[in-house]
């Protein structure tokens, strides 16, 4: 990830998806090679820890919203309903989607990783 970009404007800042998505891209497009997978997995199972923090706190902050909502509206299934148009539901739901991709790109590193392994045995 750059220090600067092109044009010398300071860096714009990494979010956790922005990262997920540079490993998802390299792994996609680039020549796998023992060593960038193990680097990605590694990269992504520290990155997971962070998702989980952040997913609960948009979790708590959609919560609040909900709350709110069942406060102010009479019928539970219609503060749910206003809930869920709220920014807080959308950045959790962005936040559970995200970790999900985590999580997916770690089983197929591991399952990469699994299967050169076999092939390593296999040859012998």
């Amino acid at each position: 990830m750059p220090a600067e970009t092109a044009t010398g404007n300071p860096p714009k800042v990494w979010t956790l998806r922005d990262r997920i998505h540079v490993i998802r891209k390299q792994l996609r497009d680039d020549d796998l090679s023992p060593a960038l997978v193990r680097e990605s997995l590694m990269m992504l199972t520290a990155l997971l820890g962070n998702l989980g923090d952040e997913r609960r706190q948009r979790d708590h902050d959609y919560r609040l919203v909900y709350l709110n909502c069942l406060n102010t509206e009479q019928k539970a299934n219609r503060a749910r309903i206003v809930a869920e148009t709220t920014p807080a539901y959308h950045r959790l739901s962005e936040a559970r989607d995200v970790e999900e991709e985590c999580r997916q790109l770690i089983v197929t590193c591991r399952a990469y990783l699994r299967s050169l392994d076999q092939e390593m045995h296999l040859s012998r």
